[in-house]
């Protein structure tokens, strides 16, 4: 499990994203991140206005901030990604919440065990 500062870039749908993952000594790559523990709805078929409406929420949450990535297992997915809890602030500060809970709590999205 590490932690990584990351920018991030564009959010795919309400549990995915693309950042700028910051690896440190000045050396930054584009990466795809799973948030990891949740399922936010699919963006097609019946669930469409509902995914569209979890994307434009986590959007208004992370898109062109700097957050924290706690990643676990440290590889990819089944499709690229890395799967990681989200937070606003350093993860070690008392205060620290998630983005993945926040989207949970919001409704807009639900646990999910891999």
């Amino acid at each position: 499990m590490y932690i990584y500062k990351a920018t991030v870039l564009r959010v795919i749908d309400g549990d995915s994203l693309i950042t700028l993952l910051d690896l440190g000594c000045h050396v930054t790559i584009e990466k795809s991140i799973r948030l990891y523990g949740i399922n936010a709805p699919e963006m097609r078929g019946d669930t469409k206005l509902a995914g569209m409406e979890a994307r434009d929420f986590l959007s208004e949450q992370v898109i062109n901030k700097q957050i924290f990535i706690q990643t676990f297992k440290d590889k990819t997915e089944k499709y690229g990604r890395l799967l990681g809890k989200l937070y606003l602030s350093d993860p070690s500060s008392d205060a620290a919440s998630t983005i993945n809970d926040l989207m949970i709590a919001s409704g807009h999205a639900v646990p999910y065990m891999e």
